[in-house]
């Protein structure tokens, strides 16, 4: 509990006490003014969020804001949390960024996992691989790396390395190789791509 709240809590606690010993005309305003109060500290409490701590999803439970799926497997997932404290949980990066793209959002912080730990990662500061031959969850290709290292060695054979926010402003453009980008933005989501998801 921050000290925003502390304070509007007891401030709260403390001018609702009074009121037994006000006569009866201060009464509701007294009132009025312990409910601002609890009020303003509870608004306080819930917009507090932390932005250097990722976003929990519950796997097998949670659904992509994108596309409606359940999101079941962590490597893939992504998720990012708005200035207003609201966050925003996908089954695949590629969906992350459709969805920012469409919505306009004012985002905070972007989050991704790495590919080989499934460690949450904040997505500016981690290599984006798209790579041709990996089925991702809504087929993107796309996935996170915390070390660029072992991102090169992802798409020795095909692929693509980029940092989060050249792949924003790409797909922001229309300007990106990945062709899942533009089969999306043409003709809407290829469903037939599904991995590891209860349809």
């Amino acid at each position: 509990m921050n000290n925003l709240t502390s304070f509007g809590i007891r401030s709260a606690y403390c001018v609702v006490r009074s009121i037994v010993k006000r006569p009866l005309r201060t009464t509701n305003y007294a009132l009025f003014i312990a409910l601002v109060l609890l009020f303003t500290s509870l608004t306080a409490c819930q917009s507090a969020v932390d932005l250097t701590q990722p976003p929990e999803i519950r796997y097998g439970e949670d659904v992509c804001d994108q596309c409606g799926m359940i999101i079941s497997e962590p490597r893939f997932a992504a998720a990012y949390i708005t200035a207003d404290g609201v966050t925003r949980r996908f089954d695949d990066i590629g969906d992350m960024i459709v969805y920012h793209l469409e919505m306009g959002e004012d985002v905070a912080v972007f989050w991704v996992h790495d590919f080989e730990t499934a460690d949450w990662l904040r997505a500016d500061e981690a290599t984006l691989a798209y790579i041709e031959d990996l089925i991702t969850p809504m087929g993107s290709g796309l996935v996170a790396f915390a070390d660029p290292e072992a991102a090169a060695n992802a798409i020795a054979h095909s692929g693509d390395l980029m940092d989060f926010a050249t792949l924003l402003a790409e797909a922001k453009s229309g300007d990106v190789a990945n062709n899942w980008f533009r089969k999306h933005q043409n003709h809407g989501h290829d469903h037939g791509h599904g991995h590891g998801h209860n349809h």
